[in-house]
């Protein structure tokens, strides 16, 4: 274990050695509790569910929140490093402990993205660029996107041809960072020349200095300087008068608008103001953005509990929802980039990919170091299906099960107590997947 470990800092707060089992991690916790009066604090507590997998109940705690992000940091920086089935399992593990879920949404899309090796150096190049700022936050994506451009402006025609062989042999990794994409576009060519000027042309103004800032308020202090001799010569009787001269204007300002002011009735109101409706451009799609019938039952879900007086939690495109109208689900959510569309869970296998695939899954236990089949991926998101005597018929309703769905449909299995998810049964009849994706629902037999 090294030092950075998030094993080994959780279990310093026990503390125990980083590679203890999980029934040490609990038995030190126990004999802890007197000690602390039998109110563990909370970072105590998070660490005997993670280093042990229970699930005790905790508060937001600084300490915790601040431990959980650098675990997902820590992920997002050997993201690319971990094979596709590995690294769904890291998140789905990192999902269930309650870190932000805004932060692990953004990496979900590259979950089942290989990492292909290209032959042209200057793709592969590229390709590295691709994977390095969609692990990246948004703010710190924008500002490393917008400097590499600004950096390689100059062999734009070279990134460009390179970024067609990334989309040709890697069109799912493109798909992760569009905006970089339609900045190496050809068609974007005069809007990034633009921007390069912009750049480069106009740098900002460097700001003052301290000393300037003193000479100009020296130069400003000398004039009233003056003005403050002179009063000092009028003494006593000439500030006295001041002060009755400045009471008596006061006086006679209230006592005019008091009487003579006009009442409010009076004061015409602001024109109103009237904007045109905003209209999509001609032949623009009506929305990108749809939501599955899961999502929409979620939101129909905090609106009523909202209603009742409740305080759920916000889902996630919540805003995003309203905003487009409240429009109904649909059985897919739509793709605006064909080209990185995921794996069908409907996918059949051939006999030699499974065994493959079983092979390498053997065999990896037993060495470790084993190289992957190419469909290992698709298969394990597929949940390592046998070989089928015959393809699957197409002939049920796509239902699309996303994590947050999964996880409260299996915890409510688990106990059937609580509030029932609205679309717990499609979950049952979908087989109760435990993975996010699409899955095609069986039809009923008549």
């Amino acid at each position: 274990m090294t030092a950075t470990d998030p094993r080994a800092q959780w279990a310093e707060l026990l503390p125990i050695p980083a590679d203890a089992p999980p029934d040490a991690a609990v038995a030190q916790f126990l004999r802890t509790l007197p000690g602390a009066d039998f109110v563990p604090p909370m970072e105590r507590i998070a660490a005997v569910n993670v280093l042990a997998g229970a699930a005790l109940p905790t508060t937001p705690d600084e300490t915790v929140e601040r431990m959980l992000r650098a675990e997902v940091e820590a992920f997002a920086e050997r993201y690319w490093e971990l094979p596709p089935a590995e690294r769904l399992t890291t998140w789905v593990e990192l999902s269930g402990r309650g870190t932000p879920t805004t932060r692990l949404r953004e990496l979900e899309p590259g979950l089942d993205v290989p990492v292909t090796r290209l032959v042209d150096p200057v793709a592969e190049e590229l390709a590295g660029v691709f994977r390095t700022l969609f692990v990246l936050p948004p703010r710190e994506r924008a500002i490393r996107r917008n400097t590499w451009l600004l950096e390689h402006a100059a062999d734009a025609g070279r990134w460009s041809s390179a970024l067609a062989v990334v989309q040709r042999d890697s069109a799912p990794l493109v798909a992760l960072e569009p905006n970089l994409r339609t900045a190496l576009s050809a068609h974007f060519a005069r809007t990034r020349t633009a921007f390069v000027e912009g750049a480069t042309t106009a740098p900002l103004k460097s700001p003052p200095t301290y000393t300037d800032r003193v000479t100009r308020a020296a130069h400003s202090y000398e004039p009233q300087r003056a003005s403050n001799e002179g009063w000092k010569g009028g003494g006593v009787l000439g500030s006295g008068a001041l002060i009755v001269l400045f009471i008596g204007i006061r006086l006679i300002a209230a006592l005019g608008s008091s009487s003579n002011s006009p009442s409010r009735s009076n004061v015409p109101d602001p024109p109103r103001l009237n904007f045109p409706a905003y209209t999509s451009p001609k032949g623009a799609p009506a929305s990108i953005r749809t939501f599955t019938i899961a999502e929409v039952a979620e939101f129909q879900r905090y609106e009523r509990e909202k209603d009742e007086g409740r305080n759920p939690q916000v889902p996630w495109a919540y805003a995003s929802w309203v905003l487009a109208g409240r429009p109904a689900g649909t059985l897919e959510r739509a793709n605006p980039w064909a080209a990185s569309a995921k794996p069908s869970h409907n996918q059949t296998f051939t006999a030699a990919e499974v065994a493959a695939c079983e092979r390498y899954e053997r065999e990896k236990a037993k060495r470790g170091n084993v190289e992957q089949p190419q469909a290992y991926a698709s298969w394990v998101l597929a949940g390592r299906p046998e070989v089928s005597s015959r393809p699957e018929q197409p002939n049920g309703l796509t239902f699309s099960f996303d994590s947050a769905l999964i996880l409260a449909c299996q915890k409510y299995d688990q106990t059937m107590t609580g509030s029932k998810p609205d679309d717990y049964e499609f979950w049952v009849k979908a087989g109760k997947p435990s993975r996010p994706g699409d899955y095609t629902l069986p039809t009923d037999q008549n």
